[in-house]
């Protein structure tokens, strides 16, 4: 499934985090827009929080009922104004089907790593 896929209302999980932390937010998509979508502004203390950063990645998923979650891996999180409104523009770049997918994909790389 496609970012571009999801429809208005629909409820994702944008994940922010580094090597030894991470913090999450709920939000929901408000519109597709290009290849991206723009959701609800993310904010802290009534201010948006800024998602650039050199160190910190972002993943956005969406928890599907009786399915396997669908993940989006390294997403780009942008604050914008559009059509007098603000919101986070998400584009992205690539993602995993299904939550299933990831975790074998990572057991594989581990078993490779070992091997080497």
């Amino acid at each position: 499934m496609k970012l571009t896929n999801l429809t208005e209302g629909t409820e994702i999980i944008v994940k922010a985090y580094t090597e030894y932390e991470s913090i999450e937010f709920n939000t929901k998509c408000v519109q597709v827009l290009d290849n991206s979508i723009l959701v609800e502004p993310i904010k802290k203390e009534n201010e948006p929080i800024n998602f650039k950063s050199d160190i910190v990645k972002i993943d956005i998923s969406l928890i599907r009922e009786e399915q396997s979650p669908l993940i989006w891996k390294n997403v780009s999180v942008t604050y914008i104004s559009y059509m007098n409104q603000e919101f986070h523009y998400i584009t992205a770049f690539s993602y995993y089907s299904s939550i299933d997918t990831y975790i074998i994909k990572k057991q594989r790389e581990r078993v490779q790593n070992k091997a080497k």
